[in-house]
């Protein structure tokens, strides 16, 4: 038993074969983030929260904002970009405003505090921020969250 998809263009190819859209905004956290000030890595940190590790949940700050209405914010900002682009500048606007919607979405998904919460132990600690929110102890990795171009 087979399936025919009739696949019609219905002008989206040329539309975005006119704005040279090849590439695309990557969120989150990037190889040339600034290390912690002793010497930790960035990218491994988020990376241990965004997916959770033997001895560290799960706080995914990237598929919270998403799932939260992130996928709807980010599309929403490119095309007010796209309205109020200049000729010839659609492309990079639209990068630019995408990338800044989504930094700024992230930090205030992190602001906001993820789940599930720090344990007693973590929260027992008296070097630690007192408002207990998971990610935000320092700032640093809140800082560090930035968008950058990336080719396709």
């Amino acid at each position: 038993m087979g399936v025919d998809v009739d696949d019609r263009d219905k002008g989206f190819d040329r539309f975005l074969a006119t704005l040279d859209v090849k590439g695309g905004e990557t969120i989150g956290w990037h190889g040339d983030a600034q290390p912690y000030p002793d010497g930790e890595s960035v990218v491994a940190v988020a990376a241990a929260h965004e997916f959770g590790t033997p001895t560290i949940p799960a706080r995914s700050p990237l598929r919270t904002y998403y799932d939260s209405g992130g996928a709807k914010d980010l599309g929403d900002a490119a095309a007010k970009a796209m309205r109020q682009a200049p000729l010839g500048t659609g492309k990079a606007a639209m990068l630019d405003a995408v990338g800044k919607a989504g930094v700024d979405g992230v930090r205030k998904t992190i602001e906001r505090g993820l789940q599930p919460s720090l344990s007693p132990a973590t929260l027992a600690n008296p070097d630690r921020d007192p408002r207990g929110i998971p990610l935000l102890d320092t700032g640093h990795l809140l800082e560090q969250v930035a968008a950058k171009e990336v080719e396709r």
